[in-house]
């Protein structure tokens, strides 16, 4: 297999916020980006035409019989990123929404601000008008911001792109890993939810999620990705606590019913190989699961430093 590490060159994406202005100050809802989707496909559907609409929130399937084995359906070419330590209690007057947008999506930026100026990511009672999208912001590969879009623009400046080589600094060695869910991860198996996920159930939905950006949006075929599954091998976990959080109310048939996933730990323990590293970082960029681009299955991977 080639390493996974000589791909992360052509993995482009942009970083960028969306940061909004509170008409009063109020107290925010911890993760907003979970609750985005139908707010956005609605908006999209009035503002954008359909060539655009399609591309951005409902990729079509791909000609391609083999991608269409291969992978599983395009996803959207973009992912919110929750803050897991943005947890504050406090009445505020602004609010912010991030998100990767990779590969070939980068050029819909422009449709995407222009769907997101025009939802109340923070209001969720009422459609009543409570604050408006000010600016947009980007981040460039040394961590620098800058501003793309200001309210009255009718297009962004060209953002800064980042590749996954820019992005990974290197980790220091550790056999003491761990591997948090903070968002609900709705990993499903046979139409069926994974409460107690242990690492090897977790292992294919990164897998899966990587490889298909990777071709949809970034046109890179993995090649042997499959073998990276195996790679566990010897790795020890420890599960810390999973827990089911139900995070928004699904219509089906006339009935509301709520949709969730698990959230939770695993503490990994051994050597894990570099494309094992690389493959559940570049996961971290993208989350996981059922509505992954609207922010859940949001997880880091965190080494611990010897005892």
């Amino acid at each position: 297999m080639r390493p996974l590490r000589s791909y992360l060159q052509d993995i482009e994406f942009i970083e960028i916020t969306f940061h909004y202005q509170l008409e009063t100050p109020r107290i925010l809802p911890l993760f907003p980006e979970l609750l985005l989707r139908t707010a956005l496909h609605q908006t999209g559907v009035e503002l954008l035409d359909p060539e655009p609409f399609e591309r951005l929130f409902t990729p079509p399937l791909p000609d391609d019989p083999t991608a269409l084995r291969r992978y599983q359906r395009p996803a959207p070419p973009f992912a919110f990123l929750p803050q897991p330590d943005n947890q504050t209690i406090t009445a505020v007057k602004q609010g912010v929404i991030s998100c990767h947008l990779f590969g070939n999506g980068i050029e819909l930026l422009d449709h995407l601000v222009k769907t997101m100026a025009a939802i109340q990511p923070f209001v969720f009672a009422n459609r009543q008008r409570q604050g408006q999208l000010t600016t947009v912001t980007a981040v460039d590969a040394a961590g620098n911001v800058v501003t793309i879009w200001q309210k009255g623009m009718a297009k962004c400046i060209e953002p800064p792109r980042i590749t996954a080589a820019w992005r990974f600094d290197a980790l220091p060695a550790s056999t003491d890993w761990y591997l948090e869910i903070f968002t609900p991860a709705r990993l499903l198996v046979q139409k069926k939810p994974l409460f107690r996920p242990a690492f090897r159930h977790i292992l294919p939905f990164i897998l899966r999620r990587v490889t298909a950006l990777c071709y949809f949006c970034n046109h890179i075929e993995i090649a042997g990705a499959t073998e990276l599954l195996e790679m566990d091998a010897g790795i020890k976990e420890e599960v810390a606590e999973w827990r089911w959080h139900d995070w928004r109310n699904h219509p089906g048939d006339g009935i509301l019913s709520e949709l969730g996933g698990v959230c939770g730990q695993l503490r990994l323990k051994g050597e894990l190989p570099d494309d094992l590293i690389d493959l559940l970082r570049l996961g971290s960029l993208m989350n996981i699961g059922k509505g992954a681009a609207y922010g859940a299955g949001a997880y880091r991977l965190t080494p611990l430093p010897p005892v």
